[in-house]
């Protein structure tokens, strides 16, 4: 019976350790990394635009080739219009959010977006400037 008790409340605390979620829209539990999940090639898949106006999906805005991929030497690429882009990234140190610095660019001025979801297969950030909000939805290559 105490045997049964004690693994009853090991399970129940890995449990628990893993229900609590850093990202908005999951997921709950993964046994990948957040680095694993991110480092890989997305293709964006959703562009929402968000004003005190309202909503605007400008997705069809996007070069049909735009393509950003995540490596583990934490340096990343995108493909915008034939035209590539370079730099490093880091998370933020609760790793909800992600800073880009491009390469040429001065060093002061990261963009960062916050991570909604963060899949093997699903990525989702946002953005803000000024009164914009810009939530990209990407999935993998």
């Amino acid at each position: 019976m105490k045997k049964k008790l004690i693994f009853t409340f090991i399970i129940a605390l890995m449990i628990g350790s893993f229900s609590c979620s850093t990202y908005e829209d999951g997921p709950s539990i993964s046994l990948n990394t957040k680095s694993k999940r991110l480092c890989r090639e997305w293709k964006i898949q959703s562009v929402m635009q968000r004003t005190a106006l309202g909503e605007t999906d400008v997705t069809d805005l996007q070069p049909e080739d735009y393509t950003i991929e995540y490596k583990k030497d934490e340096t990343w690429s995108k493909l915008s219009n034939a035209i590539v882009s370079t730099g490093t990234w880091e998370f933020s140190d609760d790793k909800v959010k992600i800073r880009l610095k491009t390469d040429g660019a001065p060093n002061d001025s990261p963009i960062v977006y916050e991570i909604h979801r963060l899949k093997d297969d699903e990525l989702w950030y946002y953005h803000i400037v000024g009164d914009t909000e810009t939530d990209y939805h990407f999935i993998e290559k």
